[in-house]
């Protein structure tokens, strides 16, 4: 299928037996991002498993230390203590933060998040160390 351009990385859609994957050129490699068929769905069928990923203390979007941002150049990645910065056309930057005052400082500036009366000291403890 067709590459989609978009403001960043290029995008495209690849078919595989049944099921579709969406896929991203990140540096000389494509990453697959999503993969879906074409199956239909209904509200219920989103019900379940969006209440056991918001509230779980299992699943890894209640317990990991998470955030993505894109801008108009860049996109903003943090996993764990793992943060990382992708520029079109240069190998991306990663760092792993090593204090509290270093997550505070990335979610800030690069994610322009207000961490006032966030617990951050707990998120980081809890935080994978790569």
């Amino acid at each position: 299928m067709p590459r989609k351009p978009t403001p960043l990385e290029p995008f495209r859609l690849m078919q595989h037996a049944d099921e579709y994957i969406l896929q991203a050129l990140i540096g000389p490699e494509w990453h697959p991002l999503y993969r879906f068929d074409l199956q239909a769905q209904l509200p219920v069928d989103y019900e379940a498993p969006n209440w056991y990923l918001s509230t779980s203390p299992h699943s890894r979007f209640v317990t990991a230390l998470a955030a993505a941002r894109a801008t108009s150049e860049r996109r903003y990645a943090l996993a764990g203590r793992r943060f990382t910065t992708h520029t079109p056309g240069q190998p991306s930057q990663s760092r792993i933060l090593e204090d509290v005052a270093q997550l505070r400082a990335v979610l800030a500036e690069q994610f322009q998040l207000d961490t006032d009366g966030l617990d951050l000291d707990t998120a980081f403890a809890r935080a994978e160390r790569p």
